[in-house]
């Protein structure tokens, strides 16, 4: 097996050995983010973080997933990030055995417990991960003598190696490599809470064959974005993160319902139990992509600075909540009862603490924040980056789950990423609506058929770009007051004003118009609201300015707005000289308004057009394009 854990994972630096490679990351990295956190600088460009290793593997991700058969597109990444479960059995039994070799012939230690326990438990893990496993010790003999006990018969071993000892963690760690496996390891000998809640999760995960796809998919995507790091936002953590939101959507139950009425499985006084009985009840049809998809758009602006996050009530808190007894007593029991075994450095006070910028309760040890080691600048990272996935789900609406999946993983910071002509772009007929055909029209000529196509997108608003229209009128409208309906009333006239102008602008297509009407109310200057627009226009062009083209946002949307109508007209320039080969495109598009206020976009293919690459950039990049309107038309000198 390679092994991937001596190149530190935000520089890509490499070491001679493991221990090296975790001093360099701690003195170089996690001390830099802590200074971050109190000067409050600027935030990291967003970008994709890896190694090598997880370069080379992205790039094997990104091909064999848009070519993979439909519906396999799950399976395909999880044999390219995870180790076969099979492999990783045969990996556990040899280390354990030969832990079992050291251990035994010292009489003090032969009534240990090896445990692993972990992400390879929940099997949620990566080639690269390291295993962890917690040796009990026999009763009443937890202290560090144990640990150096254990320490000192791993160094004499001949079946370990680059062996050190992290004394002053929370938990004291021993860190080092089984030689016959190459994996590395995390051993310790004083907490077993991890083997209990991995445990407990494994058979969560286990409950809806949903769950462990959309978590792999989350971890990835965190990993490659240097969210899941050393002194960054454990795995934990964010497994915990994905079954709150299912909380929210009535998916799995408190973590209180699902201890009620379980046999109790206490360790260090904290109950672990499960009834396995109120799992897997939900009628709920989402399907992965659903899940993940909304997973992004719940947190991207979910109010962490206000809100706890607490899985054992299945809702989110408030610190005045948590102040009263009566509100969460479990809570106040277990912290009082700390208390009198622990000093007052411990854990339990820590949780108390509101300076942190981010707390997601531990659903058994309720004194526990796992994601104490989030930093402001970190969260606000993390929640810019889900803001921008967001927004990738949003364009890749009509896209099928193969090229869906590949552009949520590795696409940050704007950046349309182009997928082959090759890869089918629909999605299947499954995941259409019922009673719209795919084509716009029947044919009895199958070649015909096969060419005249429809491509559909959907907008609704978006926060920020509610945002400027709020605050348009703030400045435009003082005094008047503002529904929610009409906010979303204006945004969808200008939208539609927008996407028209991205049509001529940006994309220089020629436009027919077949159709367009308008709502009479919107004739009257007291209501300027459209309840119903529809635009039906046929357009075509010769001349292709969307192949190879990419937008980047530098500072600001109405920059990039303006470096794109600039490409345009560069390209129409160089065409007059004969510098662009010349194309075809001719189809019908509609522009449709419901009564939410949300917007269809249809585009009908002619026979004999393609008009797949235009859409494909069309929807890619409509998002950044309209917000670059809204910048330039709705924000006076530069600012609100």
């Amino acid at each position: 097996m390679e092994n991937f854990s001596r190149t530190c994972k935000e520089c890509q630096k490499t070491f001679d050995t493991i221990q090296s490679c975790l001093a360099h990351e701690m003195v170089a990295h996690v001390k830099l983010t802590e200074n971050q956190s109190r000067k409050r600088r600027r935030p990291t460009k967003l970008k994709i973080v890896e190694t090598e290793e997880w370069k080379l593997l992205r790039e094997k991700a990104t091909q064999q997933i848009l070519n993979c058969p439909n519906g396999s597109e799950y399976i395909t990444l999880a044999k390219i990030y995870q180790p076969a479960s099979e492999n990783l059995f045969d990996v556990y039994e040899m280390i354990v055995e030969d832990l079992k070799k050291i251990l035994n012939p010292e009489k003090s230690l032969s009534d240990y417990k090896i445990r692993p326990f972990g992400s390879a438990i929940t099997g949620i893990t990566f080639k690269d991960s390291d295993i962890d496993f917690y040796i009990e010790p026999p009763i009443n003999k937890k202290s560090k003598k144990q640990f150096s006990k254990v320490l000192t018969l791993l160094k004499n071993a001949q079946e370990f190696s680059e062996i050190f000892a992290i004394w002053n963690a929370r938990v004291p760690i021993i860190k080092c490599v089984h030689k016959k496996t190459g994996y590395p390891l995390d051993i310790n000998t004083s907490s077993g809470n991890g083997v209990y809640n991995s445990e407990f999760l494994e058979k969560l995960i286990k409950s809806d064959q949903r769950f462990q796809p959309a978590i792999l998919i989350l971890r990835i995507w965190a990993r490659y974005r240097a969210i899941n790091k050393i002194g960054g936002m454990n795995s934990y953590c964010l497994t915990l993160l994905f079954f709150f939101y299912l909380q929210h959507l009535e998916i799995v139950p408190s973590f209180r319902t699902i201890q009620a009425w379980a046999k109790p499985v206490i360790f260090d006084d904290i109950n672990y139990g499960l009834n396995p009985q109120v799992l897997g009840k939900s009628n709920d049809k989402a399907s992965v992509r659903d899940i993940v998809e909304g997973f992004f758009k719940y947190y991207y602006n979910f109010d962490f600075e206000h809100r706890i996050v607490c899985l054992y009530l299945g809702h989110a808190i408030t610190w005045e909540f948590l102040k009263h007894e009566t509100n969460f007593p479990e809570y106040h029991i277990q912290i009082e009862m700390f208390k009198r075994k622990q000093s007052p450095e411990d854990e339990w006070a820590s949780f108390n603490l509101p300076l942190r910028s981010i707390v997601v309760q531990d659903p058994f040890c309720l004194f526990q924040n796992t994601s104490k080691s989030v930093n402001p600048a970190l969260l606000e990272k993390i929640q810019k980056h889900m803001e921008i996935t967001n927004e990738v789900c949003e364009q890749s609406r009509t896209l099928s789950n193969q090229r869906w999946l590949a552009r949520l993983l590795f696409e940050v910071d704007q950046t349309y990423i182009h997928v082959p002509e090759n890869v089918p772009n629909e999605l299947p007929p499954q995941k259409l609506k019922k009673g719209k055909p795919e084509n716009s029209e029947t044919t009895k000529n199958p070649k015909e058929a096969k060419v005249k196509r429809k491509f559909n997108l959907k907008l609704t608003p978006l926060d920020q770009e509610l945002f400027y229209i709020r605050n348009h009128l703030r400045q435009e409208c003082a005094g008047k007051m503002f529904s929610q309906t009409d906010i979303n009333k204006i945004w969808s006239e200008k939208v539609v004003e927008y996407l028209k102008l991205i049509l001529v602008d940006i994309l220089n297509l020629d436009i027919s118009l077949i159709k367009f009407s308008k709502s009479p109310k919107s004739n009257s200057q007291e209501d300027v609201h459209s309840d119903n627009l529809n635009y039906k226009a046929k357009i075509f062009t010769d001349l292709d300015v969307w192949s190879n083209r990419v937008l980047v946002k530098k500072t600001s949307f109405g920059n990039l707005l303006k470096e794109q109508i600039q490409i345009t007209k560069m390209a129409k320039e160089t065409n007059s000289k004969g510098g662009i080969k010349p194309i075809k495109i001719s189809a019908i598009l509609t522009i449709i308004v419901d009564s939410s206020s949300n917007i269809e976009v249809e585009l009908f293919d002619d026979i004999g057009s393609n008009s797949k690459a235009l859409f494909d950039f069309f929807s890619g990049s409509v998002r950044s394009l309209i917000k670059g309107y809204l910048e330039k038309n709705l924000i006076k000198d530069g600012r609100f």
